[in-house]
């Protein structure tokens, strides 16, 4: 049993006095794991409270499956310039780069076992009280417009495919069912830890049903001349290239989802094993299947023509699995396993809320963001009421713009700070002298640095050939994202002057270091260690730096208790 003790220069008993100092002074912060309360309630929580490495597939299964297939095929096709099959070459070097990139997140979330994913690696990745900060709040910037936009999209294309039961396929109708729904999902949320686990496994094999029985159903009936190729389909190279980043945005919008246990890594068993095992082994095996899925869709729909699907997306019907098992099967099936598809990607959208709703309490708890997003509640076994409740607002916005845009505005912002960040992150961990001391209970990648550059080239290419305005006279995709990081820029650099951090603090050491060392020693197992760390400061930031270690320590997991 793990324990903690406040050197009592730093804190008085147990109460939540605040504490003053002198400028410059130099406070002494000791942490014995032995005796702190939050650590105990840790160690002793029930494996039952714990996602299982079956349920954590499932979370990362459903979340690719349900912005999957299902939804992307006729736009994906519809992508290159001229529309046809060959979108599959983009749509394999997407899969190429996230097949190295599983193997990053891997290694990231079995070195850092902690809820919050890219929050925490990024931070890690870069220097924890440097660029590290920097790097984290950019995360959490970008995530207000990623996060809700990714689970908008599920919910509008619910709306789409219900279109095909009621007939009402008008802006309105859609634009409301998919924000009802959204309304219906948080507050199905509001259930205990075991209670979404069991309802993860339940949604994880209707997703799979639909998937198995798409795939048998199309290579049953196949016909190899769905899959011809417009005759100029490589007449212009530069082209056809360039609209090969936008098939490559729907394959990643497809693929995300082989890291959503990240997000949740405190709440899960076994870290160190359970994220790196479900991460790759859930993206390698779904790469399979998607790429087995498109071309049992391709080789029994026809894409081309009056009648293909690629002329029904440019009318405003995208059902197409409506289309396709009412031509095998009759209307009658088509309803059923649209209700079905339904179903698969309100799973994926439902496990992705699961997970993004811890992201804004950890950046809270680590000082990145504002504490406000940290409240939980005592009912609900440590919901993150005010974070949950916030995503849903912003997905609302989001469930008003059409798939496309909503599609379009995620995919360039992840690629930029997500992707290419963790690439380039973990090359800089490893080679710039970041990484203190190697630790030897992590999983490591194989062949690195390999996958981190092959990682770091796909999604680059991804990212430079996105729609822009200056150069193609596009859309500005790429001048929006980059304007939004740069506003983060300032915004994080106005807030870290205002609290005296870095870059515009005095400080040597913070205690932060002391408090992740002793969360991550918890989470794999509260193995007693010794802390000992001093920082200089000014004024009143001692007292903020000594409650913020307090507060760290505080709601670890959903059963935690406050740390008085």
């Amino acid at each position: 049993m793990c324990t903690t003790e406040l050197n009592e220069s730093s804190t008085a008993s147990h109460d939540k006095k605040s504490v003053s100092a002198e400028s410059n002074a130099e406070i002494p912060i000791s942490l014995d794991l032995e005796k702190i309360p939050a650590v105990v309630v840790m160690a002793d929580q029930e494996a039952k409270d714990k996602y299982t490495f079956l349920q954590a597939c499932g979370f990362n299964t459903m979340m690719m499956f349900g912005t999957g297939p299902f939804i992307s095929i006729p736009y994906c096709i519809h992508a290159t310039s001229p529309s046809g099959p060959q979108a599959l070459i983009g749509y394999a070097i997407a899969a190429f780069g996230c097949a190295c990139d599983s193997l990053i997140w891997g290694e990231l979330g079995s070195r850092f076992p902690l809820s919050g994913g890219s929050l925490v690696y990024l931070r890690k990745l870069y220097g924890e009280e440097n660029w590290g900060r920097l790097a984290s709040f950019l995360y959490v910037w970008q995530f207000w417009i990623t996060g809700p936009a990714e689970i908008a999209s599920g919910f509008i294309a619910i709306a789409e495919y219900l279109a095909y039961i009621h007939g009402d396929s008008s802006y309105l109708t859609a634009s409301c069912t998919a924000a009802s729904l959204l309304m219906i999902t948080i507050c199905l949320l509001y259930r205990r830890i075991d209670d979404i686990g069991r309802m993860t496994l339940v949604l994880w094999a209707v997703t799979i049903f639909a998937i198995t029985f798409t795939i048998i159903a199309g290579f049953i009936n196949f016909d190899h001349e769905n899959l011809k190729l417009p005759s100029d389909a490589f007449d212009n190279t530069g082209r056809f290239v360039m609209s090969l980043s936008a098939a490559c945005r729907f394959a990643i919008y497809d693929f995300t989802g082989y890291y959503d246990v990240c997000s949740m890594g405190a709440e899960v068993e076994n870290p160190r094993k359970t994220i790196p095992g479900s991460c790759i082994i859930t993206c390698l095996v779904v790469l399979v299947v998607f790429f087995a899925t498109y071309i049992a869709v391709l080789g029994y729909l026809p894409w081309y023509g009056e009648e293909g699907f690629i002329q029904q997306l440019e009318n405003g019907e995208v059902y197409i699995m409506g289309d396709f098992y009412d031509k095998m099967l009759g209307r009658g099936f088509a309803v059923f396993f649209v209700l079905i598809v339904c179903i698969t990607i309100f799973g994926s959208v439902f496990s992705m809320i699961t997970g993004m709703q811890y992201l804004p309490v950890r950046a809270a708890e680590d000082g990145i963001f504002f504490s406000w997003f940290g409240a939980k509640s005592e009912k609900h076994q440590g919901l993150p009421y005010n974070s949950l409740l916030t995503i849903g607002l912003l997905s609302f916005f989001w469930c008003w713009f059409s798939l496309e845009t909503v599609i379009a505005a995620l995919t360039v912002m992840l690629v930029l700070v997500q992707f290419i960040g963790q690439s380039v992150g973990i090359l800089v961990y490893r080679y710039a002298g970041v990484m203190k001391e190697e630790d030897p209970e992590a999983w490591k990648m194989p062949w690195f640095p390999y996958p981190a550059i092959l990682q770091l080239m796909v999604f680059s290419f991804i990212y430079v050939t996105s729609d822009n305005y200056v150069i193609s006279g596009g859309e500005p995709m790429i001048e929006l994202s980059l304007a939004f990081i740069l506003l983060g820029c300032g915004l994080y650099l106005a807030i870290a002057h205002n609290s005296s951090e870095w870059p515009f603090n005095n400080a040597s050491l913070s205690v932060n270091v002391a408090i992740e060392e002793a969360r991550i020693s918890c989470v794999v197992g509260c193995t007693p260690i010794g802390v000992s760390q001093s920082f200089d400061t000014k004024g009143s930031s001692v007292t903020d730096n000594v409650i913020f270690a307090r507060r760290s320590l505080d709601d670890t997991t959903p059963k935690a208790r406050a740390f008085e």
